[in-house]
């Protein structure tokens, strides 16, 4: 099981650009745009190449943004699947209770909403625990993810150590370059990848009669 994870893992389009990711982030810049399509991997493989590719520094985490509770959810889920299985256990399943108490944020990938980001933003201005923040799916742009972004700017500006990669799936990259060029912004994409799909159709109602 563990070999069909790693081979899944690296059949993904976004595995083309793993050695890129590293070489922009450690050589050439601290904000990196990556423009990939559903079912690139890029939520789910790419917090994994900060971690264990030695972008960031050993004794900080990774934060990741999402915008809606559910995909957080599944999303750390399968990371900790695929991380478990080498074993490796990296990664808390967070839980948003109702009560509006927040997932703890002690495992060295963390995923979480947007909105949370914004808190831990508050909280701790310059984000002191944590080496990367991951910004997913930022075509789908909200009052927290622009707050987010500002103030990443000024996170970055506070903090030499600090990186920032921002993933989208149709995202126009030229105005996110200009407004993070003072950091050496960079752009990755990938090409679109398309699954093939089955059309299944349903019998005639005459081969139906009398089921449910």
């Amino acid at each position: 099981m563990e070999h069909e994870i790693d081979r899944f893992a690296n059949g993904l389009p976004v595995y083309s650009i793993r050695e890129d990711i590293k070489n922009i982030l450690c050589n050439e810049g601290r904000v990196l745009l990556i423009v990939a399509g559903t079912g690139s991997g890029k939520s789910t493989q790419i917090p994994q190449y900060l971690l264990f590719d030695g972008i960031i520094d050993s004794s900080k985490k990774i934060l990741c943004s999402q915008p809606r509770k559910t995909a957080v959810h599944e999303l750390a889920m399968r990371v900790k699947k695929e991380t478990s299985l080498n074993n490796y256990c990296f990664v808390n399943v967070p839980v948003y209770k109702e009560n509006g108490n927040k997932p703890n944020l002690d495992a060295k990938i963390n995923f979480i909403t947007v909105k949370h980001l914004l808190d831990c933003i508050k909280q701790d201005p310059i984000l002191s625990q944590f080496g990367c923040v991951v910004i997913d799916e930022v075509h789908e742009r909200t009052v927290y993810t622009d707050l987010c972004l500002g103030l990443m700017k000024k996170i970055l500006k506070l903090r030499s150590d600090m990186k920032l990669v921002i993933t989208s799936a149709t995202l126009d990259p030229e105005l996110l370059l200009n407004y993070f060029a003072e950091f050496q912004a960079k752009k990755l994409e990938i090409p679109g990848h398309h699954y093939s799909v089955k059309i299944c159709y349903e019998p005639p109602f005459s081969r139906c009669k009398g089921l449910v």
